[in-house]
């Protein structure tokens, strides 16, 4: 500031202005920078969190529908499920994507649920048909799959074919 020169005229500078605008203008540009960064790392978490939540609904639902089953067959990648009630449900992975496919009765209900580009579904049941899994796995940076999660159900378990099963296994030497 401009010391009073017995003018009566006391007052900043030309230089002194332009340097306090300057000033505030870089943090302003830099407090935007750091908002906008925020936003885009709280979409991606958004979306990650979003995601997480439907493929924890969808394991749900495969558990749901395999317990159910009274049949359960693997056929070219796909599991197809028959319960009790005479409900078939198939379910299939192709590249980055879940499909589930209900038929009740006439009704048919499709449900397709989108895996990050990275990531893929197999859909697999043993040999005896009693238990079936669904596993997700990611393909790294270098190529090689890491296994992201495994889901196990045991078909049948809502009746009594879990319960045959174990007992049968039970009296078997």
């Amino acid at each position: 500031m401009k010391p009073n020169t017995g003018n009566g005229r006391a007052g900043f500078t030309l230089i002194e202005l332009l340097l306090a605008v300057t000033f505030g203008s870089v943090v302003m540009v830099m407090a935007v920078g750091l908002v906008h960064r925020g936003l885009v790392y709280h979409t991606a978490t958004q979306s990650r969190v979003e995601q997480a939540g439907t493929l924890n609904r969808f394991a749900e639902q495969f558990r749901s529908d395999v317990h159910s089953a009274v049949t359960a067959k693997h056929v070219d990648g796909s599991l197809d499920l028959v319960s009790q009630r005479g409900e078939s449900v198939k379910y299939s992975a192709s590249g980055s994507r879940l499909t589930c496919e209900r038929i009740i009765g006439t009704t048919r209900q499709v449900e397709r649920v989108a895996l990050a580009p990275d990531q893929t579904a197999e859909f697999t049941c043993s040999d005896n048909a009693m238990f079936c899994s669904l596993e997700l796995k990611m393909t790294t940076q270098s190529g090689s799959s890491r296994k992201l999660r495994h889901i196990d159900a045991a078909v049948g378990v809502n009746g009594s074919r879990l319960q045959t099963a174990l007992s049968l296994a039970e009296e078997t030497p």
